[in-house]
């Protein structure tokens, strides 16, 4: 019983130098206290080279702000920076690098040497692609229009923006030398797309204003074939193929409680007109509408069916 009682104090005495060798152990390792590594022979000291650059063209950028850790320095005129510290070596870090007007870059470095050369950083200079909406029958401007800037994955993916009470929009960042899309779209308006812009200067940033011209307005009733109006039915507008197939959706609407629908901003031509009740018990065969000039009112009656069990 004894020995045991010696055993378990002994345990008990060593439990804290265990704990201070191995807290020791974990920060010569992550080069925390260089002071002490350098009691034991080792160097937590390191430098990291590399050269900031701007846009497709690689051209030297001074002035941008590299930050590791605690340090920070600037990129000369070269777009060259260096950094040195006796706390850097055998860590993984994240640098940051940028610059107003430009893209924010961070990556992840593994200091693993005395020298580190970290090569080229490129940041992309920034744009916002501005501009106007207006309406091309009223002559007015058209607020609440939704602009869909269309970006790469890499660049941050899609922005999405309204159009203000003057028709004025302002939306980015888009980036010097990508390719983006933009898309205006409006309820009562058709569509307008404009594919692959880029902007390699400022020069090339000018107003993407816009013209909408107003769509042709489908309005109807939903009923059963007993007459009964039948409310809350899901009115989708096909376009249609040239071998009389639906092509793809082009707007929807839902008829409201008392089974009247109003569908705003479908262009001219052939249509198909579909339409369901939300649980599926009732559906329509799909019915074939010739849409007239934009602006004009096509009006519909729709007769449902009951749905067929099994």
């Amino acid at each position: 019983m004894r020995k045991r009682k010696k055993r378990s104090r002994r345990l008990r005495m060593l439990a804290p130098l265990l704990v201070v060798a191995v807290l020791a152990a974990y920060l010569l390792r992550d080069g925390l206290f260089p002071g002490l590594g350098q009691m034991f022979g080792v160097s937590y000291h390191a430098t990291l080279e590399g050269r900031v650059v701007a846009g497709p063209d690689a051209r030297p950028l001074a002035g941008a702000t590299i930050t590791i850790g605690r340090l920070s320095v600037v990129s000369d005129e070269r777009g060259a920076f260096e950094i040195s510290d006796d706390n850097l070596r055998r860590r993984r870090l994240q640098l940051e690098v940028q610059k107003e007007s430009y893209q924010k870059r961070a990556l992840e470095v593994a200091i693993d040497q005395e020298r580190l050369a970290v090569g080229d950083i490129r940041l992309l200079k920034e744009f916002f692609v501005s501009g106007r909406v207006q309406s091309r029958d009223m002559n007015a401007a058209v607020p609440a229009a939704t602009i869909r800037v269309e970006r790469d994955r890499e660049d941050g993916g899609p922005i999405v923006g309204r159009s203000a009470a003057d028709g004025s929009y302002r939306l980015g960042p888009v980036y010097e030398g990508r390719r983006f899309d933009l898309v205006f779209d409006h309820p009562a308006y058709l569509p307008v797309e404009r594919k692959n812009l880029v902007i390699r200067r400022p020069a090339d940033n000018a107003p993407q204003d816009v013209v909408l011209a107003v769509g042709a307005v489908l309005s109807g009733v939903t009923r059963a074939r007993n007459g009964e109006g039948l409310p809350r039915v899901h009115v989708i507008v096909y376009q249609e193929n040239p071998d009389g197939s639906l092509g793809a959706v082009e707007k929807a609407g839902l008829s409201g409680w008392d089974a009247t629908f109003l569908i705003q901003g479908i262009s001219p031509g052939p249509k198909r007109i579909v339409g369901e009740t939300p649980d599926g018990r009732r559906e329509a065969p799909a019915l074939r509408v010739k849409v007239p000039e934009a602006g004009e009112v096509v009006n519909l009656k729709l007769i449902y069916l009951e749905k067929k069990d099994g």
